[in-house]
């Protein structure tokens, strides 16, 4: 009976091991828009001493229909939305990331997103665009490399968010995370 007892906590225990080798890259992120500026974190986890460099994209955007127009204010003060639709698609990267000695690596984002008084269709240059109405999304995409062949990528994560802004109720949005997606090679 003993010996029976041994042989499973073994197996139990090999099959741990085996599925946290084989666990994948878990890719927790933040975003969120304060004052018209968006800021988001990316972390990449999971391969521990595998990994040689991993590299953070974020691209930004809006999508036809989503209405993401700017706040307007005149001198006096009053609020109206712009009279164009905010168009936005924006990509930026991270540097080669290496990862401390529990194998994570992170990056922030920062992304100012008002535009000129012009771009916003505001009524005339005496206006000011004081914030943001709409729907923004983001996109953080991340590739670790392996350390025994630096050039070789073995695991791609996509993280997505959808920012349902409007700042003419509160200046700060925290995103909502809609997909999230791993893979290993």
């Amino acid at each position: 009976m003993f010996k029976k007892l041994v042989v499973i906590l073994l197996l139990v225990v090999l099959s741990q091991a085996t599925l946290n080798v084989y666990a994948g890259m878990h890719f927790p992120g933040t975003a969120a828009v304060d004052h018209s500026t968006f800021y988001g974190t990316a972390t990449v986890e999971g391969f521990g001493g595998n990994t040689a460099y991993s590299i953070v994209n974020l691209h930004l955007f809006t999508q036809p229909g989503s209405g993401l127009t700017a706040l307007c204010a005149n001198p006096a003060g009053n609020i109206a939305p712009g009279q164009s639709l905010i168009n936005v698609d924006v990509s930026q990267t991270s540097p080669d990331l290496h990862p401390d000695q529990n194998g994570n690596a992170s990056f922030s984002f920062t992304v100012p997103l008002l535009p000129s008084t012009k771009a916003a269709g505001c009524p005339n240059g005496k206006w000011q665009v004081v914030g943001l109405k709409g729907t923004l999304f983001a996109t953080y995409t991340a590739n670790e490399y392996k350390t025994k062949d630096p050039g070789t990528l073995f695991a791609l994560a996509t993280l997505g968010f959808q920012c349902t802004i409007d700042e003419s109720v509160n200046t700060h949005t925290t995103c909502v995370q809609i997909f999230e997606t791993a893979q290993t090679f």
